[in-house]
């Protein structure tokens, strides 16, 4: 039977405002549903019902009912309001706005209608005409706290904050404790950097409501800007459980465990996040986090979907090309790379990784046009005000005072440290050994655990304990980390611990000297010795400059690499050896390898020069074409490995009339000792300018190749000509282009000259710290005893001389 009489309707209707009343809003939204269904059209009926699928966010079903009932009343005020409302939510502030005055001309005093006015007016983006409507709704009703919220919002939005804090203040005042008054404000405190003020505003904000979402959650963003992420953590769960479906929350939680280095449990949460979100912008910015994730597990498929995903929802945020120029660099796809930072703004792009992607293809076409712009823009910030990085210097610039600018600025724009969050630095016992903790991401087959393994081995363990503190991505086939392991008391993994940790656990085992064989270079992690996580610190091989502050105490050097007169380049104290490089003397360079084995013909003088390819500058390649040019039957043997590069010098050689098949190229071996074995066949390596040759002088001297190279003023370009000098062939070293040159052509042309050159250097190899691993490793025992006992008489870091 259904009921035809307006009783039965009304009897219903008086329950569901009951359960409404009572907060019953499922009950009541049931109980109106069934009288619509039995017929009734009562605009009542349909506004309330309207209203509860509102405030449930069933918007869409929201705005049929309110528009039906606008219809039957459109001269309705309080009809119109409640539409307006529901458009404003649906991103139509106009026509929202438009219902408003119409509300506000039927009913002149309608404080809602002039808010709702007020807050369309924001989001069209006209801050000063809210004002006003606010202003009528505080007037009349002034005891009402969201016009004066919301017009402390205006207020922000157009940068007038000590009004905006009037407002907030004035809503305290009416009712203090109220939450987004206090949100507010330490949200002001945050932009003005004033963290300690704006954590006490979301901290009182929990006191007053300790069931607040969002206090939670301003709080939890907060902590991990502060990287007190435990506690972010924490507070970022406790909003988890008040709003199951928060995606903001589980994104924080996400963050914080990432910050943590717990990457499983970052990708969960993030990736629930995700799934709550609706937006697409902040979805974007989501799946930009989970790429960061994937990365940092050295999952690249993963890491790639990810960041082309948030492209693809958000193709403005610019941050998520620089990650994946990032991750197409290390998979060697450079010219995606490239195209990746082309999306930047111009005054937004990495120049350096720019310029270098384009040096690494031997690509010189805009060279000088690159250079200039890099190095004028270098007191400019990149995109999210990241300054350029030094490393990128040292392949167009000798300059020690620029290099110094540049790792200064730098270090200051990558601070994610905090110096005093574990206080002063113990004074430790003195003990028979000294602890040395030794920090890379290259314990692994590359050339600084090639170049140490040897003094790795020969380290006094009666004087010395050493700690391996490992992180970065390790080959699947990697042969030389086996033989790294046994040779530390300690081979710690600290891919899953995040700086801080670290820096305890170094505390905890007392670290008496802390080496970074990194430096501002690739996977890096120079933060943690922000922390003072030894009374020591010292700056080594891996990073031939300047680290940037005075978070390493020292740095190793030798009187051709760091003069006197260069000193105050350095934030750090000199340790001067006789030697700078170690070098390992249990490779073999003996094997006998043929021209042929090695791919170079049979007769002919062999220039050679095994630098990666991004070191070879056009002027460089100039003076090698020159040369070759002057010294009939000579070839250019070199090593770079993208065939891009390989095609590219080879039309460089013909622009200058070198014939391509006069530049050779090695192949990529996997066998060290034939890698060294083959550059007997060298005549005369040739180095680059400004970024020298390191580890492949040392192993071309090794193999008995002389070297020649042109002396710079930052320690980069130095480098070659310190191994020259340790090995007693300083007339190897040239100070301009034109003698560099003509050094060249004169020695090719009498090879008498080489002759006496490689029995010098094979004479005098035997002698040298270079090429004498027990020796170097005496000198290196003697630098960490003195740094060590200065230490312990509680001496500041000064500059050190260790004697031959």
């Amino acid at each position: 039977m259904t009921p035809d009489n307006d009783s039965f309707f009304e009897e219903k209707f008086q329950i569901a405002l009951a359960d409404y009343a009572a907060g019953k809003k499922s009950l009541a939204r049931l109980t109106l549903e069934e009288i619509l269904n039995l017929g009734c059209e009562s605009a009542e009926v349909m506004s309330l019902l309207g209203i509860i699928y509102v405030q449930q966010g069933e918007l869409e079903k929201a705005k049929k009912y309110l528009w039906q009932v606008l219809q039957r009343e459109p001269k309705n005020p309080d009809y119109l309001s409640n539409y307006a409302n529901i458009l404003n939510d649906l991103g139509q502030p106009e026509v929202a706005a438009e219902h408003y005055q119409q509300a506000i001309l039927l009913r002149p005093d309608f404080s809602e209608a002039y808010y709702g006015l007020g807050n369309a007016l924001q989001k069209m983006g006209k801050s000063l005409e809210a004002l006003n409507s606010y202003d009528q709704a505080m007037a009349l009703k002034p005891q009402w706290l969201e016009p004066i919220i919301n017009k402390g919002n205006a207020y922000e939005s157009l940068k007038r904050t000590d009004e905006a804090l009037a407002c907030y203040n004035h809503a305290l005042d009416l009712q203090p404790g109220h939450a987004s008054a206090l949100l507010n404000i330490g949200k002001i405190s945050l932009t003005q950097a004033n963290y300690q003020a704006a954590l006490d505003s979301f901290k009182a904000a929990l006191q007053f409501h300790p069931e607040c979402c969002d206090a939670y959650l301003d709080t939890a963003d907060l902590l991990i800007r502060l990287r007190r992420y435990n506690e972010a953590r924490d507070y970022s769960q406790q909003a988890m459980r008040l709003s199951p479906l928060s995606s903001r929350a589980y994104f924080l939680t996400g963050l914080a465990f990432y910050k943590l280095r717990d990457l499983s449990q970052s990708i969960k949460f993030i990736e629930k996040a995700i799934q709550f979100e609706s937006s697409a912008k902040i979805k974007a910015t989501y799946y930009q986090a989970l790429g960061n994730c994937y990365t940092q597990a050295f999952e690249r498929n993963k890491s790639k979907e990810a960041y082309l995903m948030a492209a693809q929802l958000d193709s403005q945020l610019m941050s998520v090309y620089g990650h994946l120029g990032d991750l197409y660099f290390i998979n060697n796809e450079l010219e995606l790379a490239y195209e990746a930072f082309s999306k930047f703004e111009p005054d937004a792009r990495p120049d350096g990784w720019m310029h270098h992607m384009k040096c690494m293809l031997c690509d010189w076409a805009d060279y000088h046009e690159l250079t200039k712009k890099f190095i004028d823009r270098l007191p400019c910030p990149r995109l999210g005000r990241l300054m350029e990085d030094p490393w990128h210097l040292q392949r167009v610039s000798d300059s020690a005072a620029l290099a110094y600018t540049t790792a200064t600025n730098f270090k200051i724009s990558t601070n994610k440290y905090d110096d005093n969050l574990l206080g002063s630095m113990p004074r430790r016992l003195v003990r028979p050994k000294i602890r040395v903790g030794f920090f890379s991401p290259d314990l692994r087959e590359h050339p600084v655990a090639h170049l140490l393994l040897g003094v790795f081995k020969k380290l006094n363990r009666d004087r010395f304990e050493l700690y391996a503190f490992s992180f970065g991505e390790m080959g699947p086939r990697d042969s030389l980390r086996p033989k790294l392991q046994p040779l530390f008391k300690q081979f710690i993994d600290i891919n899953s611990m995040h700086d801080e940790q670290v820096a305890r656990m170094a505390r905890e085992i007392e670290i008496d000297i802390a080496v970074d064989l990194a430096g501002i270079t690739a996977g890096n992690r120079s933060d943690i010795f922000g922390y003072r996580l030894a009374p020591v610190q010292v700056n080594f091989l891996g990073y031939m400059g300047t680290i940037g502050d005075h978070s390493e105490d020292y740095i190793i050097a030798d009187t051709v690499t760091i003069p006197q007169n260069l000193k105050k380049y350095y934030y750090e104290k000199v340790v001067t050896l006789p030697s700078i490089m170690p070098y390992n003397d249990e490779l073999d360079a003996t094997r006998l390898v043929s021209r042929a084995e090695a791919g170079l013909p049979e007769q002919g003088f062999i220039f050679a020069c095994f630098n990666p390819g991004m070191k070879i500058t056009p002027m460089v390649f100039e003076s090698w074409m020159r040369i070759l040019s002057a010294v009939p039957n000579s070839y250019l043997w070199l090593s770079p490995r993208q065939e891009i590069a390989i095609n590219n010098l080879k039309s460089e050689a013909k622009k200058r009339g070198i014939p391509s098949e006069r530049i050779i190229f090695a192949p990529l071996v996997s066998d060290m000792n034939f890698h060294l074995a083959r550059q007997k066949q060298i005549d005369l390596f040739l180095d680059t300018y400004p970024y020298s040759a390191h580890t492949t002088a040392a192993d071309a001297l090794w193999a008995g190749a002389p070297l020649l190279t042109r002396l710079g003023e930052s320690m980069s370009s130095r480098v070659a000509a310190s191994l020259l000098t340790a090995v007693g062939l300083s007339e190897l070293i040239t100070t301009t282009p034109e003698e560099y040159e003509a050094m060249a052509i004169n020695l090719a042309m009498h090879p008498e000259k080489i002759a006496a050159l490689k029995t010098k250097l094979a004479t005098n190899r035997a002698m040298s710290p270079l090429f004498n691993t027990r020796l170097y490793t005496q000198y290196f025992e003697a630098a960490l005893t003195a740094m060590y006992e200065r230490s312990q008489a509680g001496l500041p870091p000064d500059d050190i001389e260790i004697k031959a």
